[in-house]
This record gives C-alpha cells, structure tokens and sequence, in this order.
C-alpha cells in the first residue's frame, strides 16, 4: 500500500471519528432536552403520525420517532445524519436564516427515492439555551382509486341519475340546457337534443318569464350556491305543469359555468292548494275594500269632530272647543306657575247691523272681524267664537298688562277697520291669580270686566282686577241674573264660587 493511499485512510479514519464525534453531542443534548420533559417524550415516541426535531439553529435532525422511520423507510440512526435540505427538497441551505411558516406544502425524498407530497407542521419548542422545532409529517398525495373502482362508482352514480323520479338537468351559464335525466325528458315530451336547443325560458310559462329571470339572475349575482324556487311549465304539447326545485350554481374557479338543478312534478299539490289560494285572494280584496271604507269612515268621523268644535258661521273654535281648551291652559298655567289671561269682546252696533242691513249683513261682519282676529294673534294664543257678537281670546303667558295692551291693539284694530260701518268692539279682561280657582271663575271675571266695558260707553277696554270693589259687586248682581253665552246660566257657578 503507498504512502499516498494510507494518509487517506487516515483522513478518513479521522473524518468520521469527527462525525461520530459531534453526532454524540447531538444526541447528548437531545436527550438532555426532551427527557427532562419525560411526558412529552412518551407522546413524541407513541404518536402515529410521523414526527422529527430539529435543530432550530442549523436545521440538522436530532430525533424521530418510530413513526417517522416507517414513512422515510431509514434506520434510525442513518435518518438522523440526513441533512434536511437533503430531505425536504422545498428547502434550501439558507432557509434557517429566516422563520419557517407554521403550516406550508412540501415536497420529502424517502429511502426508495419516491418523493411524496406532504403537509409539515412547525412548532417550536423553546428550551433555556437553544429552539428546537418540531415537525409533523402529513402525507397529502391523492391516492388514485384502481380504474375498475372509479368505473364502477361511476356507472353506479349514472344508474342512480338516470333511474331518479325526479327531474335532473344542468344549463350553461346562459341558461340553455346541456344534459336532462330521462325523468324531465319524459315529462316535458323532448328528446336529448331538442332539450339541448332550447333555453329554460322557452319552457316557462310566459307570464312567468321575469320572475324566473330576476330569480337566475340574484342568484347568480348574489352567489347564493342553493336556492329553492317553483314555476309552471308548458311542455310541447301544451300541457301546463308546476315544478318546485333546488338549483345550485356549477363554478370553476371563480367563474359561472352553469346552473344545475333537481326538480319535482307538484302540479297535483297545487291543484289542490287553488281553492284555498283562491279563497285567500278573495279574503285579500275583502280586507281592502274594509280597509279602504274604514279610511273613509275615519276620515268622516274626523270631519264630524271638527264640525263639532268648530263655529259655522266663522270658521272658528265654537263655545265648546273653546271650554276644552281653556281648561287644559288653565290647568297647565296653575301646575307651572305661569300666568294667563282672557278676553272676552262684544261687537258694539251689531244688532243695528241686522235690524237696517240684514242677517246676511251680520254674519260677514262676524267673518270679517273674526278673520281680522285670527291673522293678528299669536301663534300660542286661542281665538274662538263665544257666542252671539262675542268673541273670546285666551292670552297664555301673559299678565295684566301684557293682557290690557293686547285688547287695546285689538280695540283700536277693529275701530280703524270697520270705522265706515261705525262698528266697535268693547273689551273685558281677567287675569288669573290665586282668588280664581277654576277657568269658570276666570270667564265670570272677564264677562264682569266686559259688563263694565259696556256700561262705561263701549268701545274700550276694562281689566277684572282694576274695578272698584263696589263696582264689582253692583256688576255681579247684574251678571248672575243674565244668561250667559249659548244659553248656559252663569248663576249657579257665581253662587258656588263667589268674588
């Protein structure tokens, strides 16, 4: 042997030795590593599914389990010294540089040199000084069924299509057919190949052909995969029948490639469900015409309540309305605290306008003056027809004064506007406070004030509050004794609540 040829004996002697060497501390830390967590070292080793660690630093293989020397067909020991690049051919020496994904597709050389495809699972374990990663071996390579078996499976799904009672048919994505089971052949009276020249619509009764578009339509751009719907059909030789069916959208990819659908004859259901159908539709035309004569009839009772609170002659709230009404703002001032006035007026000359001009004459007087009123007071304010030429205004908010100044607007706007007719207006003013204990007390106050106004020349303004006090009394002996407005005795009600 020459000297050349056993100083490379020699180095590879050394080699090895070296390989050995550092394949010991490699199995020295592992087991170092795993034993001290000895429950995970038992389901390392049990586990069916193959299984390695690695070094997380250098990628090289620190351990497998018996699981993992099956798949890759190795002893254990020659596995161990497999460089993964060597192994996982989707890898390459500088992967380690960056992370690997958690869950990716691989492509594992086995002993036999078969490559299998497979799903890695990465999972790293973190020990004090250094990663390890672990790594689970799923095989995904499709098993191919032997020819016989697929051709068997296929004839057997063939029998149950072409044997099926129900209608089964497929459409290209315009809706023309490509395949009819015999079931719908025989049913609609078409061959194979007349039922591949006509669309679906052409099958569809006619009055039916938007409903079933839009229905195609929303679920072709909705992507609903299933949907339910029934439609009548007409088959070639006139007959009508319904369908009810569950079409589903064919896809490849992300794109529509047609409509498959399973359909079932329901023309004898309803035929049976028309009458009731009918009777339903009946029912429906019955509900509208009640409901539109109940609108009417809500709409006359509405008329009815205003004639009921309004004034004929004026357009006006009437005697009654204007009760009601004072009675709620009486009521909110006394809770609130606030203050509140009344006016009563009476047309000064009117009954001369009837005697020489006529009723006629008289009531576009009371027109006038009451569309005078109505465009000069506030919105918050309640302007109403008292009775007779009178007129009354209630005055929310607002005091003696405030109320003293507003009659006297008004007095002065009826005298400037009706001067030619020498017609006037005398005005009687009350102003709650606490001896008023309820709105009848207030319009005995206000009617006193306009007693007064009267007695005084007519044609101004008199305030409840500002009379004297033998003034007052002089006057209520005279106003309990008159009738008050629309003919309702004010006596009783001085008598219960007295000044």
């Amino acid at each position: 042997m020459g000297n050349d040829t056993l100083r490379d004996l020699l180095n590879r002697i050394e080699e090895l030795g070296r390989e050995n060497l550092h394949l010991k501390v490699q199995m020295q830390d592992k087991w170092l590593a795993l034993e001290q967590n000895a429950p995970y070292h038992s389901l390392f080793d049990k586990s069916r599914i193959p299984r390695l660690i690695l070094n997380g630093s250098d990628g090289s293989i620190l351990d497998a389990n018996e699981a993992a020397v099956c798949f890759y067909g190795h002893e254990r020991e020659a596995l161990l010294r497999i460089p993964v690049v060597e192994l996982d051919l989707s890898l390459h020496s500088g992967v380690w540089m960056q992370p690997l994904p958690e869950r990716r597709n691989a492509r594992h050389r086995i002993a036999s040199g078969e490559i299998k495809e497979v799903e890695v699972l990465c999972s790293t374990i973190f020990l004090p000084d250094r990663p390890l990663l672990q790594w689970d071996i799923l095989e995904t390579a499709p098993v191919n069924p032997a020819p016989q078996a697929l051709q068997r499976s296929e004839n057997a799904f063939r029998q149950l299509v072409e044997t099926a009672a129900d209608l089964i048919y497929r459409t290209d994505s315009k809706g023309y057919f490509t395949y009819a089971n015999p079931s719908c052949l025989r049913l609609t009276n078409c061959t194979l190949e007349e039922m591949r020249s006509l669309h679906f619509s052409d099958l569809v009764r006619p009055d039916y052909h938007y409903t079933v578009h839009t229905f195609y339509l929303s679920q072709a751009m909705r992507r609903v995969p299933t949907t339910y719907c029934e439609m009548p059909l007409l088959t070639r030789d006139g007959s009508e029948l319904w369908i009810g069916q569950n079409v589903q959208l064919m896809r490849r990819g992300r794109r529509l490639i047609g409509f498959q659908a399973v359909a079932r004859d329901i023309t004898e259901r309803k035929r049976l469900e028309q009458p009731l159908a009918d009777h339903i539709s009946h029912l429906h035309r019955r509900n509208r015409k009640l409901l539109s004569t109940l609108n009417r009839l809500q709409n006359h009772n509405t008329t009815l309540e205003d004639l009921a609170l309004t004034d004929y002659m004026t357009g006006l709230l009437n005697h009654r309305a204007f009760q009601d009404e004072l009675e709620k703002i009486y009521q909110s001032a006394v809770e609130n605290s606030t203050d509140l006035s009344l006016l009563l007026i009476d047309l000064d000359g009117f009954k001369m306008v009837n005697d020489t001009k006529g009723h006629p004459a008289g009531d576009a007087l009371l027109q006038a003056v009451g569309s005078l009123l109505l465009n000069r007071v506030r919105s918050s304010d309640v302007l109403a027809r008292y009775g007779g030429e009178e007129f009354a205004i209630i005055l929310p908010g607002a005091d003696q004064n405030g109320a003293m100044a507003q009659a006297e607007r008004f007095r002065r706007l009826v005298e400037t506007t009706f001067e030619a007719e020498q017609i006037t207006a005398s005005f009687g003013v009350a102003t709650l406070n606490e001896e008023i204990t309820n709105r009848r007390h207030l319009i005995h106050s206000a009617d006193a004030a306009l007693y007064a106004a009267k007695q005084s020349g007519k044609n101004c303004v008199r305030h409840y509050d500002l009379l004297a006090p033998d003034v007052r009394t002089s006057i209520f002996a005279v106003v309990a004794q008159q009738p008050a407005a629309e003919g309702i005795s004010s006596q009783p009600e001085l008598e219960e609540n007295p000044v």
